[in-house]
This record gives structure tokens, sequence and C-alpha cells, in this order.
């Protein structure tokens, strides 16, 4: 990595942390991450992201959260980025009263919750058999504005199936039909996914 007077930059190093995470080489990743503190490269907002995302990855929440806020007391402010990455995480964990400080706390910061902020809520709350709070959540949105996409409908409507509450899933498709949204593949294999488990267990 390093050779002669060759130095990597911290964006060569950020670039490289986040292909290696896409693909999942977590021993590399955590030796380049050494790396980079053992060479001083320093972090950025950036460099923090990723590791948050890695640390969810790996099922270590505890970590996630510390290091932004070590961040903080660094004196380096968080940015939207990395609030919907502690949000999608913690939502992904079950850690939902956590996630929505955080949601309290990036809007006290000047950071509007956006579609992906509340689509991280949502999709955590419908996997944890929680739809309902998952569509007052939606409500939410559509009173703020913020107009949901074609993943924050499929989410609710896999979680309502699931759930057994067809009625309220095929609902809420005729909802975002109504708001110009077109169900994609994805939202009709779970209609139909779910409605052939119910015939079976029927």
């Amino acid at each position: 990595m390093k050779d002669g007077n060759f130095r990597p930059s911290l964006r060569c190093c950020n670039g490289l942390l986040n292909e290696l995470l896409k693909a999942n080489l977590m021993n590399s990743f955590w030796e380049l991450h050494d790396f980079m503190l053992r060479a001083q490269l320093g972090q950025d907002v950036y460099t923090i992201s990723t590791l948050v995302s890695a640390y969810f990855r790996t099922g270590d929440a505890t970590s996630a959260k510390r290091i932004v806020v070590e961040m903080e007391q660094e004196g380096c402010e968080p940015n939207a980025v990395i609030y919907n990455t502690l949000i999608a995480g913690l939502s992904r964990c079950g850690a939902f009263v956590d996630a929505k400080e955080i949601v309290k706390e990036m809007a006290m910061k000047g950071f509007i919750p956006d579609n992906y902020t509340y689509g991280a809520l949502i999709n955590g709350l419908c996997k944890d058999n929680n739809s309902k709070e998952g569509r007052a959540l939606l409500n939410e949105m559509l009173l703020q504005g913020i107009k949901p996409d074609i993943v924050v409908y499929s989410s609710l409507i896999d979680g309502f199936m699931r759930e057994g509450n067809f009625d309220e899933a095929f609902k809420i498709r005729d909802e975002m039909i109504a708001l110009g949204i077109q169900p994609n593949l994805v939202t009709y294999n779970n209609l139909i996914k779910w409605s052939l488990q119910d015939g079976k267990n029927g």
C-alpha cells in the first residue's frame, strides 16, 4: 500500500473501503482501516459513513453509534448520509426507539428527513411485523409533502401480506396507483407469494 514516497490519499482509501464493503470482504476492509489509522490519514464524513455501514454489517450497532459520537466530540458534524445510515442500520436491528431519536436529532441539526429516512424506518417496522406503525409513518410522510417511492409501498405491501392483512395490503396498492406510482415486479411478486401462501394454509 505504501511504497517509497508514495502515500495514498484519504479519498483513495475511502473509495477502497467502500468497494471492499460492497464486496463483503470484511477482513480486507478492517485491514485497510487499520492501515489508515497507522498512516494517520485521518477520517472524514465519508470514512465514518462507511464505517457505520460496516459495523451494522457485522451486527455491532454499539460501535456504529460510538464512532458517530466520537466524530462529534472531535468537532466534525455528521451529515445527512451518516444520519440516514444510522437510521437504516438501527431499523434493521429492530432498535426503533434509537432510530426515531436519531431522526429527531437529524431534524434539530437542520437535516430534513426524506424518503430514504422514512423508507428505512418503514422497511424495518414491516420486517418486524409492525406494519401498522409503518402505515402511520407513511401517512406522516404524505402530510409533510414527501412523496413515497415504490420501495416504501412495496415494503408496506409485503409487511401487511406477511401479517395476513390482505385488505390493507391491496388498499395500499390502490393508493399507490392513485398517486401515479405503478407496481413493479417486486410488488406483484409479494402479492402473489403471500396470496399463494395463504391458499396453502387455508
